[in-house]
């Protein structure tokens, strides 16, 4: 007997007139849909939900550092006791001077901001990244915290987050930017708000010398 014929009767079931090898692939493949577009879904919610949570803060709590790429290293700039970050011009840049981003010294904002190789936040805080890049395109990774956030010339891309755990965490460069993108690695230390404010207030450049350092 042919599997065609194992329905009796003049009114056939159609869907038994169908071979029982293409019944079975047909149902396994729904099934492997089935699974495919529940996980997706539910990858979807629980993605979208991570990222709500890690863009969604209040700004009066928000502290704000501008990150800055270069062959091959970061730089993190605080804005000082003024809140405002001081104007930076490209003529200005000479790292041999201590003055890598270029802040314009006649600039009344300027004088207080604090440049670092390394970032310093407190625990607790929403952070609010500013991402720039002076040459070529690099891309701030930080795994611990799954971010990753390319740095493009010309553009001012924003990156989000509050950090829960206190420690040092690794920064790298997520694109290959040139032949010494191996070493571009810098840091993250999260530590507690009295700290935080210990390490801004030893860091504060004088009025005279914009730019603070390590």
């Amino acid at each position: 007997m042919r599997s065609t014929d194992i329905c009796p009767g003049p009114y056939p079931d159609p869907v038994l007139q169908i071979p029982r090898s293409a019944r079975l692939a047909a149902w396994g493949t729904a099934w492997l849909q089935g699974r495919a577009s529940t996980g997706g879904v539910v990858r979807a919610v629980t993605g979208t939900s991570a990222l709500a949570r890690s863009r969604n803060y209040a700004e009066h709590d928000t502290i704000h550092i501008e990150v800055t790429g270069l062959q091959f290293q970061w730089y993190f700039r605080y804005p000082g006791a003024d809140g405002a970050f001081g104007e930076t011009k490209p003529s200005l840049i000479d790292a041999s001077v201590g003055n890598p981003l270029g802040l314009d010294a006649t600039d009344v904002y300027a004088h207080d901001d604090i440049v670092s190789a390394y970032a310093v936040v407190p625990i607790g805080r929403t952070i609010d990244v500013s991402l720039r890049a002076q040459d070529v395109i690099h891309s701030f990774y930080v795994p611990a915290f799954r971010i990753k956030q390319d740095a493009v010339p010309g553009l001012n891309p924003h990156v989000r987050f509050t950090p829960d755990h206190l420690g040092s965490y690794d920064v790298t460069c997520a694109e290959l930017c040139g032949l010494g993108h191996y070493r571009m690695f810098s840091r993250i230390e999260v530590v507690s708000e009295p700290d935080y404010y210990r390490w801004l207030a030893q860091r504060a450049p004088s009025a005279s010398s914009p730019g603070g350092g390590e």
